[in-house]
């Protein structure tokens, strides 16, 4: 089973998913997104692993975020 990383997925796609949430209802999943969006914007592609993950270290909430964010955006997608 392939799955899906934080680096996999985009600002861009965390936004659209928190605007599907809210037309849904779903304020939950809103708040994940909110929290994956907090602190840390799209990586370069040069930029590295190790340093992503630096920036993120005073946003403990943001990875897990991004990667809740990241099984539903593939969960969608493996539904269509």
């Amino acid at each position: 089973m392939e799955t899906t990383s934080t680096m996999d997925i985009t600002d861009a796609q965390i936004e659209a998913l928190k605007q599907e949430a809210g037309v849904a209802g779903d304020q939950a999943q809103v708040a994940i997104c909110d929290r994956a969006l907090d602190c840390v914007r799209d990586v370069p592609s040069d930029s590295a692993w190790d340093d992503y993950r630096a920036g993120l270290a005073g946003c403990p909430d943001v990875e897990s975020a991004r990667r809740e964010c990241a099984r539903v955006i593939a969960d969608a997608a493996a539904q269509e």
